[in-house]
């Protein structure tokens, strides 16, 4: 997504990019935009247009099917910079049945207005008991503040050991 270059409307009925979408609270009324490019994984910007406060707001990345069966850990390094101190939380989704299930990373994202670096680790030795490790669509979902928010996303991987 770096090497592509594009702006739009954050919330819609499309994709932002093949592979990353996001969700809001319907009850929710929000205005925001996103930008891909620059040397920017992509950034996001976004406001209350007088609706409640969004319960959610959720930039979903499809790691496709992935298989977790001789694995011990799923991973994650994000760069980040935000005007004004950011938190959000990051969780894994595998989707089951027509059902989905989330395995929250333990530690907050902290964007500040300096880059900074998250690592947090999913140890699957650790995880729910109904966590299934088959070969199935899974998502980084990336839980953004509810409020205002301004946040650049310059980087980041998913790493399985």
């Amino acid at each position: 997504m770096k090497s592509k270059t594009e702006s739009g409307e954050m919330f819609g009925d499309k994709d932002i990019t093949p592979g990353v979408f996001v969700s809001i609270d319907p009850a929710a009324k929000l205005e925001g935009r996103y930008e891909i490019g620059g040397g920017k994984v992509i950034g996001v910007e976004y406001r209350n247009a007088g609706g409640a406060t969004p319960k959610w707001i959720a930039m979903h990345v499809s790691l496709g099917e992935v298989e977790l069966t001789d694995n011990v850990l799923v991973g994650v390094v994000l760069r980040s910079s935000a005007p004004a101190a950011a938190t959000f939380r990051i969780c894994l989704r595998t989707y089951v049945d027509g059902q989905f299930q989330d395995e929250f990373f333990l530690k907050n994202v902290v964007s500040y207005q300096e880059d900074s670096t998250h690592l947090d680790v999913l140890r699957l030795d650790k995880v729910s008991p109904i966590f299934t490790r088959d070969r199935l669509k899974r998502e980084l979902i990336l839980f953004l503040p509810p409020n205002d928010t301004s946040v650049e996303i310059s980087d980041i991987r998913v790493f399985i050991v």
